[in-house]
């Protein structure tokens, strides 16, 4: 996922040949730079089965912040998508209502009331987007607060220190899952 970066670095320190490896230093606007690109092209991958690394370590996060339920939710909803028998379809939402929005619910995430509303006017014919809104909703939430903390917890920096020593599971750009890549209806954050 990251060659084209890499390359360009490499292909940088290739065209130095003049310096000896030992004297080429990155100044800390490129290493930002890089490592910014890195976090975004990370978060691209939501949906790619080499997120599972970066959703883990997220889930955990927010497993210690007590908001686990939102990633829960989350993955939920995209479980609900690619549902295709009607019945079943009916039956996990019935199922997704009564842990995550009925507000008997241990594990209910925090919904405005205008989403609350939405859903359950969805309710008494559900389908696969149901819960779109809400989901956008809990995915704003996560966007702009745990997963902001998230970057700067340790939890974070031991993928991150893995990833970067070549053992990190699932490959480059395995690290982390969450951001502005999301296909809903989210506009994109730079």
């Amino acid at each position: 996922m990251f060659a084209n970066l890499d390359t360009l670095i490499t292909n940088t320190i290739k065209a130095s040949t003049w310096r000896r490896a030992s004297q080429f230093t990155y100044s800390e606007e490129v290493i930002n730079f890089h490592n910014r690109v890195r976090v975004r092209s990370c978060a691209e991958g939501m949906r790619q089965e080499d997120s599972n690394v970066g959703r883990k370590a997220f889930r955990e996060f927010l497993k210690c912040e007590y908001s686990e339920e939102n990633i829960l939710f989350w993955q939920a909803c995209e479980d609900l998508k690619k549902e295709l028998n009607p019945s079943l379809v009916e039956e996990k939402a019935r199922l997704i209502y009564e842990d995550y929005i009925s507000i008997l619910s241990p594990k209910e995430v925090s919904l405005d009331s205008r989403v609350r509303e939405i859903i359950n006017r969805n309710m008494v014919d559900p389908t696969t987007h149901t819960f779109d809104e809400a989901q956008n909703q809990i995915y704003t939430l996560m966007h702009r607060d745990s997963y902001p903390r998230f970057l700067n917890s340790p939890h974070y920096k031991r993928l991150a220190q893995l990833n970067n020593n070549g053992s990190g599971g699932g490959g480059t750009g395995s690290g982390l899952s969450l951001g502005s890549g999301q296909t809903h209806r989210k506009e994109s954050t730079s």
